[in-house]
């Protein structure tokens, strides 16, 4: 079951280039700047937590119960919303997922996890992002 909801989560946040905003918008650029300082900075700890991350997995943005903003991977097909299958310090709603698996990087990136993700910053849908931080930060789940 984790892998379809991990994927569904995932092409959730995808869009085609140009489609949408070109970065985050509105309230949640305020809370990751608060969190990670920059939004280049957020974006660094993204992409080096999901370049250190070992094997199959995901790469998350989690909106945590207690209103922080957290980068964290997930090996095999664990996901934020698994408590106690994930550490507690990374439970909570994602708004944000990246696929790690092979699968994602074989065939167009020859397994170039760094080419990957720079490709994938061009198609993340920061509109859904915006929205998904809308709804958890206003407690509407």
């Amino acid at each position: 079951g984790g892998g379809h909801v991990n994927h569904t989560i995932f092409w959730r946040y995808l869009a085609p280039p140009g489609s949408g905003p070109a970065g985050p918008e509105g309230p949640v650029v305020k809370a990751l700047e608060a969190e990670f300082g920059t939004i280049a900075d957020f974006k660094l700890a993204f992409t080096q937590a999901a370049l250190k991350h070992p094997g199959h997995g995901w790469a998350w943005l989690v909106y945590r119960p207690d209103g922080r903003l957290v980068v964290t991977t997930t090996s095999n097909n664990d996901n934020p919303f698994m408590k106690g299958f994930v550490p507690k310090e990374e439970a909570g709603r994602p708004i944000l997922c990246l696929d790690l698996w092979d699968h994602s990087l074989s065939l167009r990136f020859k397994n170039n996890r760094e080419g990957y993700l720079s490709a994938w910053w061009n198609v993340v849908n920061w509109a859904r992002v915006a929205r998904g931080y809308a709804i958890v930060s206003s407690g509407r789940v």
